[in-house]
């Protein structure tokens, strides 16, 4: 089948620098993982696409699992197509389509580029129609949700998020997915310290104008508002989205 994307030399190259051409696609691998992906036998696309395992997240066109490789744990997010949307909006621009995984490879890279904490990507794999899978290493930290269940310091949580928020604004970052499952907390010694998660939607080198903000704004009270210490959180933070 033809691939649907150009093939590109760029960050990911360098960053990814293993290559292989096996399995009826392509896997470009980070130098921690080449090695034990090899001795595994998953250095191929094929192999490493249908690999199975508990799904952790499950809808028509992508899954995610976790999986242990040398005892690092692994996300692999695995991506069946690409939607009819994307296809045209890409063929209204005149431009090659790239996958989905590609695309959040690439976020990763830049929002880590910019100082962001996120995972790191270890694997992104491109085969025929559209499918692609990336492998990233887990985040440290504890979901923001679930630091609130655990009762966490609150006022803490809040100058994290409020320090988040103004690097996002700093960096040009809109992420529409700003979700409280998607913030990782970490203590450090200034405090906490929050990562972020989930980038494929996200946007970078774009002012954030008022409906950008409102989107971010909507997702994070909705997340919140399921947990009673979170609406404190927002109530510090929102001012934020009107400033």
């Amino acid at each position: 089948m033809k691939r649907l994307w150009k093939p590109q030399v760029d960050e990911i190259a360098s960053r990814l620098p293993h290559l292989s051409n096996r399995g009826g696609g392509t896997l470009h691998m980070s130098s921690a993982v080449a090695p034990c992906l090899e001795a595994l036998g998953l250095n191929r696309f094929d192999a490493l696409f249908s690999l199975e395992a508990p799904f952790l997240d499950r809808n028509r066109l992508r899954d995610v699992i976790r999986i242990e490789v040398s005892g690092v744990n692994l996300y692999r997010k695995r991506q069946h197509g690409i939607k009819r949307r994307d296809r045209f909006r890409a063929l209204l621009r005149g431009s090659h389509l790239r996958s989905h995984s590609r695309e959040e490879t690439r976020h990763l890279l830049q929002l880590s580029s910019r100082g962001f904490r996120v995972p790191r990507p270890a694997v992104l794999g491109e085969g025929a129609g559209g499918r692609s899978l990336l492998l990233v290493e887990e985040l440290e930290g504890t979901p923001l949700d679930a630091f609130l269940e655990e009762g966490g310091d609150v006022d803490a949580a809040a100058t994290a998020v409020h320090l988040l928020l103004e690097r996002l604004l700093t960096a040009q970052v809109f992420w529409p997915d700003l979700d409280a499952r998607h913030i990782f907390l970490r203590s450090v010694p200034e405090g906490l310290d929050a990562g972020i998660l989930d980038v494929q939607r996200l946007r970078v080198g774009r002012a954030l104008g008022r409906g950008a903000r409102a989107r971010m704004r909507d997702r994070l009270e909705r997340s919140l508002g399921m947990h009673p210490a979170g609406e404190r959180i927002f109530r510090r933070v929102e001012g934020w989205f009107s400033s």
